[in-house]
This record gives C-alpha cells, structure tokens and sequence, in this order.
C-alpha cells in the first residue's frame, strides 16, 4: 500500500503497478494517458486505520488534502496489491 500511494504521488505509474493488481494497473494506464492522475512530490504516506477479511484489507489513508480515503487491496500469492474498482 505505501510504495503504491507514495509512487503514484510522485507521478511513478510503472512502479505503483508493480502493487497493483492487473486491473488497477489498467486503470492507472488509462488516467495516466488522460493527464488525470494528480502529482504531489511531498506526498508522506499515513495509515489510518485498516480491517482484514480472509485476503481483502481495507486500508483507510491521508490524503494530501487532509480527508481520509479506503483502498482496498487483496492477497494474491501471498502478496498484498491494491485492487481499485472502476467507478462509473
């Protein structure tokens, strides 16, 4: 969760798929080319809270602008990627 925050922050979409599932790295490739993913290079990653169910977490963070957001992730062997939904 943090290399994926903290690499996306610094505008790093190569690195953050790495912890990432197939599908949110599809959709980091498509904001990517649409100019939308916002960059912050002073961006410091901070957990606030996270629940684990079998092999989903959701992880609640910081935002740079003060407000908390949930990521979900989910363990695919044995690692924890981050698995963003398309929202429409």
């Amino acid at each position: 969760m943090k290399n994926f925050t903290e690499n996306i922050s610094k505008g790093r979409v190569e690195e953050a798929k790495k912890y990432a599932t197939e599908t949110t790295g599809d959709m980091l490739d498509m904001a990517s080319g649409m100019g939308i993913i916002p960059v912050d290079p002073d961006y410091k990653f901070e957990m606030l809270n996270d629940s684990i169910v079998d092999n989903k977490a959701w992880v609640t963070i910081l935002n740079t602008n003060g407000s908390s957001e949930v990521i979900e992730t989910v363990k695919i062997d044995g690692e924890w990627l981050v698995h963003m939904r398309p929202k429409f």
